[in-house]
């Protein structure tokens, strides 16, 4: 149950933005290939083709063995269930949990069993509302009011065609539109439906694209951990319960998360690593699934085999438009440094872009703020299940703050079929804050050379904008002990808690 909270935490918020602290000139504007990607980023490197695959001779034969150590009971049960449940490939799924060992899958089996019979109307109801041969997910599918569907408004899903670069299915989720206290005004029968719901719907849909496929179909979960912190769950106890209750349900289905892609995480990702500690300690077959990735590191949720394709970028711009109520300002700050926005091309189409700066209260901007406009093109990896690639359209644009509204423009010729994807990122003081808006028109023309004309014409880049090495250096040069501070009392408040979570469920134990 510890485990499940954890990964609920993980996946439901990330730490406050530690700075770049003791980062150095050349990563203060992380590009696409710099950052966070590497071994140290990135846990999940086990090949697609052993991730996926097909339940082997030697699993079949264990297959066998299980079903047979299963009570008169159990298997009268287990053959009344749906062909998704029964099949030889769901019972693999329990071996490849326990790495092989019959008795724990044994034991999994039969708790399974358990858990089906005990919410047997539910999982009823849920069956009913899609049918058996379902390809596509739809939360609108799920158990559940209105107002709990609002809740879960942020997430969404990507088929298969549009996911992973090896073809799985992608469920997304905007951390920072999830409402901690709207969430812990529902109830836990409530969120009991809808979580069972969803799994059953997941269940079905992998079965079908992994007998479809003839390979170990998983989903990948993608969390956009930007502007997100982790104190809103571990200051209420209450929600730290509930998500525990709710997501330990997923327990009961093996080997249906194939990679969770954490990414826009805070430059650092300082705090992160003591997360990632803790995940190693409790859990280490979770943390053996993460890809984590820092803001604006495209290369490591995007470009691998087992992360998000290219295809998947434009679709999720989109949905963060639409969340935002299709606004075209968007606001950007230290906490929150990222704006996007995504477009897929055909070879030789070209696709003109402006990004336009301005004060979100109309007064100037800070001086030590500064934003990094960045052009960057994907291209789809050259055959199934490889690994994307992404180059850079042109240099960066460093839009300054010593003018009232700034811009920045280029346009881009697709030299093959691919997403282009300008990206704005943001640095500065702790405070600081600005609106910036990014516009995409399809239209002729090659790419050109930026233009610098004057402060008053918002065609060019505004003059006496800060380097990217002067703001580093002012970085440097105040706030390290505010950000050690900062990361301490989350270790401690961690650690605290699981004390305290451990404690209430052993004493629960012994009562029980």
């Amino acid at each position: 149950r510890v485990g499940a909270s954890l990964r609920g935490w993980c996946v439901c918020s990330s730490p406050a933005p530690a700075g770049v602290g003791d980062t150095d000139d050349s990563a203060a504007f992380p590009s696409a290939g710099s950052g966070a990607s590497g071994p140290s980023a990135c846990s999940s490197t086990e090949p697609s083709e052993r991730a996926y695959a097909w339940p082997s001779d030697e699993e079949l034969a264990q297959v066998v063995e299980l079903r047979a150590a299963l009570t008169p009971e159990e298997r009268l049960q287990l053959a009344a269930e749906p062909v998704d449940i029964k099949s030889d490939l769901f019972m693999s799924r329990f071996l490849r949990s326990s790495s092989g060992d019959l008795p724990k899958s044994l034991k999994a089996v039969q708790r399974h069993l358990a858990y089906r019979s005990k919410f047997a109307t539910i999982i009823a109801r849920s069956r009913a509302r899609f049918g058996c041969e379902a390809t596509d997910f739809d939360f609108s599918r799920s158990l559940g009011s209105p107002q709990l569907h609002a809740l879960f408004r942020s997430n969404f899903e990507l088929s298969t065609r549009v996911g992973t670069n090896d073809g799985m299915p992608v469920a997304f989720m905007v951390t920072r539109f999830f409402d901690v206290r709207k969430f812990t005004n529902s109830t836990q029968e409530e969120l009991t439906e809808w979580m069972i719901s969803v799994l059953e719907q997941r269940v079905v849909l992998l079965h079908n694209q992994s007998m479809k496929e003839h390979r170990m179909a998983k989903v990948v979960e993608a969390k956009d951990c930007m502007s997100t912190s982790i104190l809103q769950l571990i200051g209420s106890p209450r929600a730290l319960m509930m998500l525990s209750r709710t997501l330990g349900y997923t327990d009961f289905y093996p080997e249906i998360l194939g990679v969770m892609v954490l990414f826009n995480l805070d430059p650092g990702m300082k705090t992160m690593k003591l997360i990632r500690r803790a995940i190693g300690l409790i859990c280490p077959h979770v943390l053996r699934k993460c890809i984590f990735a820092e803001v604006g590191d495209w290369s490591s949720c995007v470009c691998l085999p087992r992360s998000l394709s290219p295809a998947a970028l434009p679709l999720y711009s989109a949905h963060i438009e639409t969340l935002q109520d299709g606004a075209l300002w968007e606001d950007v700050s230290s906490d929150r440094p990222l704006a996007h926005r995504a477009k897929a091309m055909v070879s030789g189409e070209s696709c003109r872009w402006r990004v336009s700066l301005r004060d979100t209260a109309g007064r100037r901007i800070v001086s030590e703020s500064a934003v990094r406009v960045s052009a960057w093109f994907f291209e789809e990896a050259a055959k199934f299940g490889g690994q994307a690639s992404v180059t850079c359209c042109r240099e960066p644009i460093v839009l300054g703050a010593k003018a009232d509204a700034t811009s920045g423009f280029g346009s881009f010729t697709a030299p093959r079929h691919g997403v282009l994807l300008v990206e704005v990122l943001m640095w500065g003081r702790s405070r600081s804050a600005a609106t910036v808006a990014i516009t995409l028109e399809v239209g002729d023309g090659e790419v050109h050379a930026h233009d610098a004309s004057g402060r008053a014409s918002g065609d060019g880049i505004s003059g006496g904008s800060p380097s990217a090495s002067a703001i580093v250096a002012r970085r440097r040069s105040g706030g390290g002990g505010k950000e050690s501070l900062s990361v301490a009392w989350v270790l401690v408040l961690l650690l605290s808690w699981l004390v305290f979570h451990v404690a209430a469920e052993r004493f629960l134990s012994v009562l029980g």
